[in-house]
């Protein structure tokens, strides 16, 4: 989370050093006890490059729907440590988008969450969440990162989006190979992009060349206009 220069440096607190990209963390665990502390002594924390992190679920909350203060820089966990201001304005991720685009495209998103729906998908993710469970109750051992943490982001996602039950595998590969995390200008991306890209570029072609969409999500989005324009394809 970056803030816009207020002219004034605020220095990390006395003897805490984290940084939440750090790539330790994979290995090695999360520091929950530095955590427990920048929440005690320094909630709104300054990294040692410069950028913000907020430990309190309500600064958050506030910093996300501000992004005339507050803007996301997701460059270097995508591969690019130079940032944000560096990446193309066509591959900013959600809260990497300046406002009015922001809160514009976010009302779509949120359009597709209603209620209704969401009662609708919640009954599929008790039933999937339950049947990790009892796969895992069968095995000899079963590890909870691996076969439940990861599958239900993977099975959410591919409900929410309307996709079959093969894109829940392409969500748990990118997952495991980082390619979920990646820009067309990320390093090591082939020409056509990332993987993710790839796929969801080939399903809207076939939704467009249908006489109607069979994607409610995708319909509601290829049907949108912002600024009295449509979404272009790569902000589907």
């Amino acid at each position: 989370m970056r803030q816009k220069n207020t002219g004034k440096e605020t220095d990390g607190a006395e003897g805490i050093i984290f940084d939440p990209h750090d790539p330790t963390f994979v290995e090695e665990g999360i520091p929950f006890d530095v955590l427990a502390r920048i929440r005690r002594e320094q909630p709104v924390y300054r990294t040692a490059n410069g950028a913000w992190y907020l430990s309190r679920l309500q600064d958050v909350s506030a910093a996300l729907t501000d992004v005339d203060t507050f803007r996301a820089d997701l460059g270097p966990i995508t591969g690019i440590p130079a940032g944000v201001d560096t990446i193309p304005e066509e591959q900013h991720y959600l809260s990497e988008i300046l406002e009015p685009r922001h809160k514009a495209i976010r009302r779509l998103i949120t359009a597709s969450m209603s209620s209704a729906r969401l009662r609708v998908l919640d009954p599929l993710l008790r039933t999937e969440c339950a049947r990790l469970v009892d796969v895992m109750i069968a095995e000899p051992v079963a590890d909870l990162h691996d076969r439940y943490a990861m599958a239900i982001p993977a099975f959410a996602m591919a409900r929410i989006m309307d996709l079959d039950d093969k894109a829940i595998d392409h969500f748990m590969t990118w997952s495991w190979d980082g390619t979920l995390l990646q820009r067309p200008m990320s390093p090591g991306v082939p020409p056509e992009g990332p993987a993710s890209h790839v796929f969801f570029s080939a399903y809207l072609a076939g939704q467009r060349a249908l006489p109607e969409p069979s994607n409610g999500l995708l319909k509601l989005l290829m049907e949108a206009r912002i600024d009295d324009e449509p979404l272009e394809s790569f902000c589907l």
